[in-house]
Formats: structure tokens, sequence, C-alpha cells
């Protein structure tokens, strides 16, 4: 039998169990559809398409929408299909066999993947007991083992922290190392280091189109960057890799996107409420959020937590079992009805919890 490369068994495949519920909040997806508007709007245009050839491979059409939103040229746009495919690009582009990346730690599951996939060794900045990142430290460590990329998720991910992308900038004056700011969750907090692209030749944007936008079953992300960078990304980029359907509702959401401007505003809004009823309510240990979610820690077991949620029709996401987050769950913040029935099931698990323990 033909034998795998050797590391292959070290990398686990990534899974999530398929479970429904009446309330999904684990996946930090939008709670909304696409109004009604922009759907009729894509299935007017979606008729006259040929499914029998292949799509635009360039995403001429869609690169001119970003362009003209983002105000970046075309050629400084590299499209793929979901953030995680644009984030391999990078690392088979500037990691690789014999090159080094750094990121922080707790950050976004696929970073580590991504990075043993691509044969690149990653090591870790570890954050303080609050999640915050020393920009010192991280600063001292990338001009010390000169990384060929420096990746963060920015508000990061199981955590919501956020760094002020004007505290970043100082280290993108290290030229030698290709920062990927992942900015997957950037329209929940305000600023943004698409500002620097013009200044940092060495600078990637990660943005996607599955969160604030709405799109999550139809996988678009986005790297923003100089034009050598994205010629270099595109090497390794596989052919016709986002979809005709993806490319028509992408450009229409980009054109009709005012529309979505105020639910992202009371999501924003509902996060700080579920803030305070975590904090205040149910007493439980909750870490301040740049996202569209929350990360929080009882004292009891997060999977016994996760199961009592679960029975009452709330679906939330469990990290017991993650190094550093043991104890942890997240809840991903939806509409006011659904966030209503989180709290109440918070309500009764946690009264049971209590109760069990005396």
């Amino acid at each position: 039998m033909v034998e795998p490369r050797p590391n292959l068994k070290e990398i686990s495949a990534y899974r999530l169990p398929l479970l429904t519920s009446k309330i999904k909040l684990n996946a930090n997806e939008s709670p909304w559809e696409l109004p009604d508007m922009i759907k009729a709007e894509i299935n007017a245009e979606i008729t006259e398409l040929n499914f029998s050839r292949y799509p635009d491979p360039s995403c001429s059409s869609l690169k001119k929408a970003i362009s003209e939103w983002l105000s970046v040229k075309i050629s400084e746009i590299l499209l793929g299909s979901g953030s995680n495919e644009v984030i391999q690009c990078a690392f088979l582009a500037y990691g690789g066999v014999g090159r080094r990346a750094i990121s922080i730690y707790p950050t976004y599951a696929m970073a580590p993947k991504i990075s043993a996939i691509t044969g690149t060794e990653i090591s870790y900045i570890k954050t303080d007991a609050d999640f915050e990142l020393d920009i010192e430290r991280a600063y001292f460590d990338i001009q010390e083992q000169k990384p060929h990329i420096f990746y963060i998720a920015n508000p990061n991910n199981p955590t919501g922290r956020y760094v002020d992308a004007a505290d970043l900038k100082k280290l993108f004056e290290l030229e030698d190392t290709l920062f990927l700011i992942d900015e997957a969750y950037g329209e929940f907090c305000a600023g943004s280091a698409l500002d620097f692209l013009p200044d940092f030749p060495n600078l990637a944007v990660v943005k996607t189109f599955s969160k604030a936008y709405r799109m999550a079953g139809l996988r678009l992300g986005m790297i923003l960057s100089s034009e050598d960078v994205i010629r270099e990304m595109t090497r390794v980029k596989l052919p016709y890799n986002v979809n005709s359907v993806t490319q028509v509702v992408a450009e229409k959401v980009i054109r009709n996107r005012d529309l979505l401007l105020d639910d992202i505003a009371l999501i924003k809004a509902e996060r700080e409420k579920m803030y305070d009823f975590l904090a205040n309510d149910v007493n439980v240990s909750v870490v301040r959020s740049s996202a569209n979610f929350l990360l929080f820690k009882t004292e009891f077991g997060a999977d016994e937590l996760f199961e009592m949620l679960y029975e009452n029709g709330v679906l939330v996401r469990s990290f017991d079992g993650y190094q550093g987050l043991s104890g942890y769950l997240r809840v991903t913040v939806g509409t006011p009805e659904e966030n209503a029935a989180f709290f109440e099931a918070m309500r009764k698990a946690m009264s049971r919890l209590e109760g069990s323990k005396n």
C-alpha cells in the first residue's frame, strides 16, 4: 500500500458534529438571511447563468465591485472559497518546509492546521490572563525570530479580543515578515489594518463574507495586499476556485451593503446586552469582545453546561479540551429573540448546577 507523507498522521481532520437546534449560536454566523430585495436581484441574474460553463477565473466583475468599495486596485485582491483558502494560499506562497510562522495563542484553530498542512513550522506568543497581546513582546519575538509569516486574527477567535490597528502598525515596520491580519470579524469593531496597506507592501488583510455579510453557505474570502504579494499567492491558487453563483451573490451584496448596516449595529448592541447578562445576571467570567460572539467560563464544566443548554434548545460551542481554554464556552450573538432564549436557558442551567453543588 502506498504510504502517505510521514507527518500526515499528526494532522487531524477538522470536524464539527452536525447538531441541529432551535437556537443555533455556535458558529459565529449571521442570524439573518439576505434581504428579499437582494435575493430578488440574485434570482433574476442566476436564471441567466450558464451552469455548463466554468466561472470567470479572474472574478472580474466581483473584483471591480470590491475595488470600488474598499478603494484598492483589482491587482491587490485575491479571492478564494472562504477565508481558509486564501490563508492557505498565503502559507503556500510564504511558508512551507524550512520556513517559520508566528501566531498568538489562543487563536483561530485553522491557523495551526494550515501551517501543518503546508509544512510551515509555527510558534506562538501567549496572550495574558485577559487574552490580550503584548505588542512589545510581539515586536521583540518577530525581530529576533524573523518569521516569514506573522498571523493574527483581529478581532481574535475565540476570545473576541481586538488589537488596535494603530498599535499593530509598529510591527509592520519589520520588513522581512508577511503580516497576515485576519479581519473575519472586522465589521463588528472600529478600525482596520486596511488603512495601512498603501504604506506596507508586507501587509496582507484577510476578509470574509461569512459573518457580517451573511454568506457563510456560499464560501467567499479575500486577501488584500500589495500587487507583488498577490502575484505570488496567485501562483498557488487553484483555478476556478470561486463558483459563478458565489460571484453573482457577492457582487449583489456589495452593491446593496447599506441594507445590512443596521443589523450589524444591532449585533454590536446585543453583544453588550449579552455581556451584561453574563457578567451580572448569572455572574460568570466573560471576556470583553469586539466580534459577534462572547467567550465565557463558569465554575462548572463546560461540557455539562453545553449539554444543559442544548437540552433547552440552544446550541453554543464548548472549548473544553482546548489548551488554555478548558471550561470555556463561546456563544454567538443572535437576534434579540434568540439571545432572550439563550438568557432563559442559561438561567435554568445555572440554577440546576448551583442546586447540584449544594
